[in-house]
């Protein structure tokens, strides 16, 4: 069942039920059974067949408490996983620990350059566990983190995504009707929009984490897709710093969005956004667009500042 050591009292209770560490918990308990009649006290006239009981009891127990332990450890290990490129005992590649971790697991990335595309497709914490900056997850084959499930949690990665001339290029991080918390992350796309959030069920909470240099838009929303934005930059991107579309919404409190390029914020189809106690750095008269009866709301103190040309 489980393919741990044995020490040698739960080897010789095993062997006492006339089973291996490898018998499943019916057959354990189904040996347990047809022994226990042959021996029983109350039924067998053998002599020494009470003693043969007490044997056959203890080494049940034995092997019982043994599987819940086994059972614990595994359980424990599937709930926190750490990734570690030069370490040995753990795995190697995120997307690896993410196959084998529990719904609900914490992972641990140790710093280093991961070159592949993650599909979180159940709720889990990936956590970045060295200095800003110093933890990547990149690729030019796939986005490097595609959000599928709901409640995942991102903290302290670098995600970027690449282009090349055989597979062109990546989002950063696509979210398709997932919901998920970003903290401290940085967001880069080379060639296209940084974050692409999409689906009426889509969800995702920025906090304290930088959006830049992205190709086109730092955060690309569409299809009823809902957005709160925290104590963010969002700078220097090919396109809006945010975009919404096709009735998304979304609420940005205490960030900068700067764009050089052209507006801070484009809304359109019916979207809507709310602004509160943030600053909008764009070309002059270019802070903002609305079309398709989108609506831009203030809250607080905003401020607006026009750059030079």
């Amino acid at each position: 069942m489980y393919a741990t050591s044995l020490n040698p009292h739960v080897a010789e209770s095993f062997s006492t039920l006339g089973l291996s560490p490898t018998s499943s918990l019916s057959e354990i308990k189904s040996a347990f059974r047809r022994r226990a009649k042959l021996v029983h006290p109350d039924i067998s006239r053998v002599e020494g067949s009470k003693q043969h009981f007490q044997q056959l009891n203890h080494a049940y127990s034995t092997v019982m408490e043994w599987l819940e332990q086994e059972a614990a450890s595994w359980e424990l290990s599937a709930t926190f996983l750490t990734v570690a490129k030069a370490h040995r005992g753990s795995f190697q590649s995120i997307g690896e620990a993410v196959r084998a971790a529990a719904a609900n697991a914490t992972i641990l990335i140790k710093p280093g350059v991961y070159r592949e595309g993650i599909i979180l497709d159940k709720a889990l914490h990936l956590i970045g566990d060295g200095p800003p900056g110093t933890i990547q997850i990149s690729s030019a084959f796939h986005p490097p983190v595609s959000i599928l499930a709901p409640e995942v949690c991102l903290e302290g990665l670098s995600i970027h995504g690449k282009s090349n001339r055989k597979r062109g290029a990546q989002f950063a991080l696509v979210v398709d009707n997932g919901s998920a918390t970003l903290r401290k992350c940085h967001i880069h796309a080379e060639k296209l929009s940084g974050i692409v959030l999409h689906g009426p069920h889509s969800r995702l909470h920025l906090h304290e984490s930088e959006i830049s240099h992205c190709g086109q838009a730092g955060i690309y929303s569409y299809d009823q897709a809902n957005l709160l934005v925290e104590d963010c930059t969002i700078r220097d991107n090919g396109a809006p710093g945010l975009q919404l579309e096709e009735f998304s919404s979304a609420t940005v409190r205490r960030t900068l969005i700067a764009s050089r390029q052209a507006e801070a914020i484009c809304l359109k189809d019916s979207s809507n956004c709310l602004l509160e106690n943030s600053d909008l750095v764009a070309p002059a008269e270019r802070f903002y667009t609305l079309s398709g009866n989108s609506l831009l709301s203030r809250k607080g103190m905003n401020t607006l500042v026009p750059l030079e040309k």
